[in-house]
Parts: C-alpha cells; structure tokens; sequence
C-alpha cells in the first residue's frame, strides 16, 4: 500500500502565503488575501515593495508554479539577483508571518494527526485498480505538505515535474468534515498518476474524430484540461465519482456555498461536474473491473462533451 507521509513546514507554509499575497497569476484570490491580512494586518510600503518585487520574479518566463516547487522541495536558487531578493524579502516579511504562523500552525498540527489516524489500507484495491485504469507504475510513498487554507474547503496542488509530492491548503477545513479533505487529497494523488499515463493518445485521436469537426470555441481552459480534470472528478472530488461513492458524500456547509456562488470559477467547476457525473458510470465500470482506458472509453467521453458543448448545424 502506499503512503502518504503527511508533514508540516513552515518555509513552505511561508512562501505559500507570500505567492498569495500578490496577484501574479489567474488563480488569485481575493478572499485568501483578505483572510491572511485580517490575521497579520495590512503591509506597509516596503512590505509592499519586496512583494511586487517577488511578484516579478514569478512572472519571469519559466519560472511561476515551476518556481515556486523548486522552493517547496528545497531546490536551491541559482538566479543570484533573485536570490538576493528572496532573502529579503523573508527577512522583511518574518514578523508578519509569524503572526500567521502561530495562528494556522495549531491547526495543521490537529489535521496531521487527525490524517495519520485514517486507515488508507481500505482503499489499497481501489488505488491499485486506478493505477491500472491509467496504466501508470505504481508509487509507494506521496509527501503531503499540509499547508495555510483560509476557507472551510481545502484545495490542493501537484506538479508533473515533482510527482511524489501534494501541497494540501487545509488548516481552516471543517475538522468535522475528513471526508472533504480526502477527496481532495485524493483527487491530487489521481493527478499525479494520470501525468504518467499514456492515454493521452486515445484522448487526442477522439477529439479529432468527434469534436474538432465541430469547430466549437473553447473560451475558458483547453478542451484537454475539461477532459482529464472530469475524469478525475468521475473518480472523486465533487461527489458524483467511484470514490466519492465509497468515502460517503456529506452535504457542502452553507456559508461554503456562498463562497462557492462568489467565485470567478464557478460556472467552469460546474462543467466538470456536470460532465463528470455523465461519464461515472463507465469510469467505475473500468476501474472495478480492473480495465485500462481505451478507445472505447475515450470515444465515450468525447461523445459526451459533443452532446453537452455541440450546436445543430445551420
């Protein structure tokens, strides 16, 4: 069985907080910024200073997400320039984050054991099922960093490049609600297997067949991102999948679904649902019967998002 080797630590917690205390991508979050800032107060003009700064450094091409995972895994910054504005820019930014360190930490340390407390044993023939629907080598130990989360649902990240390693941002999740917390965790455990997978090509030859005749335009993310993340999410995460199943599905709070209305990608998260819960039943058949993706599969799922994204022909 594999093992998820749960940690906690404070230089990624800090330079989690200090990418999303600048707007420097799409995914920034106003709310996350305005949580973390109620805690540790606003920045003055030289906090400011080395934070637009830094901002610039991530917008540098090649760097980004890339960037930042070197920095969570303890990479060295080879960059001399921006390893002088990194330095002090922790060195600026200390005082505030400890604030936000000694209110988040305490929490983490309750999700940690909480985490290791769960017996993932259960699920060893599911995983094992999942690792060959993709057909990907199966990995015995995941580090999961738990990290700063600012609303009641965790969120999670992966990169390729870094393929045992989650960043899980959890520390004000419901503590009552593990199981949120676990289609998350699990959701981002799936990416991490689908980046090595092959099926790809099945994928691809699917689209060309079925959907680009359609010259349909795709005005949010590619038809590529829609098409793994809801077959991700026809396993687990937004309670229509095999493991959501399995898990349990607890009903989302109140005050999370008013986040959820307020949030820029709402109506997106809600075409991944909607596809996902049309393709679930055909992903639990393959995994259950411990088939890979194929033709078939993948045919069937283009053909869903034809039904769902195509237009009648004038």
């Amino acid at each position: 069985m594999f093992l998820y080797n749960f940690k906690i630590n404070k230089e990624i917690c800090f330079i989690y907080w200090v990418q999303s205390s600048i707007e420097w991508n799409w995914y920034f979050c106003q709310k996350e910024y305005d949580k973390w800032v109620q805690i540790t107060g606003n920045f003055n003009d030289e906090e400011k200073n080395v934070l637009e700064s830094f901002k610039k450094i991530l917008q540098k091409e090649n760097n980004g997400y890339t960037w930042l995972w070197n920095r969570y895994v303890g990479n060295k910054i080879y960059d001399k320039d921006e390893n002088k504005k990194w330095q002090y820019l922790r060195k600026i930014l200390e005082n505030k984050f400890e604030i936000l360190w000694k209110s988040e930490h305490p929490k983490l340390i309750v999700w940690k054991e909480k985490l290791e407390e769960y017996c993932f044993d259960d699920l060893k023939d599911d995983f094992e099922k999942i690792y060959d629907f993709f057909d990907t080598e199966y990995v015995n130990e995941i580090v999961v960093n738990l990290c700063f989360g600012w609303g009641k649902l965790p969120g999670g990240n992966v990169k390729k490049e870094f393929s045992n390693n989650i960043l899980l941002t959890i520390s004000n999740s419901d503590i009552t609600n593990i199981n949120r917390v676990l289609k998350t965790l699990f959701h981002e455990h799936i990416h991490l297997i689908e980046y090595f997978s092959n099926k790809d090509k099945f994928f691809r030859e699917s689209y060309k067949k079925i959907l680009a005749p359609l010259n349909i335009p795709k005005q949010k993310q590619s038809w590529r991102h829609l098409v793994v993340e809801s077959i991700i999410f026809s396993i687990v995460g937004k309670d229509v999948g095999y493991l959501d199943r399995k898990i349990g599905i607890k009903d989302t709070p109140k005050n999370t679904k008013l986040i959820l209305e307020k949030n820029k990608i709402k109506n997106y998260s809600e075409e991944i649902k909607n596809i996902s819960e049309k393709i679930s039943k055909l992903t639990e058949k393959y995994i259950r019967e411990g088939k890979t993706v194929d033709k078939d599969y993948s045919d069937f799922v283009l053909n869903t998002l034809k039904k769902v994204y195509g237009r009648p022909s004038n």
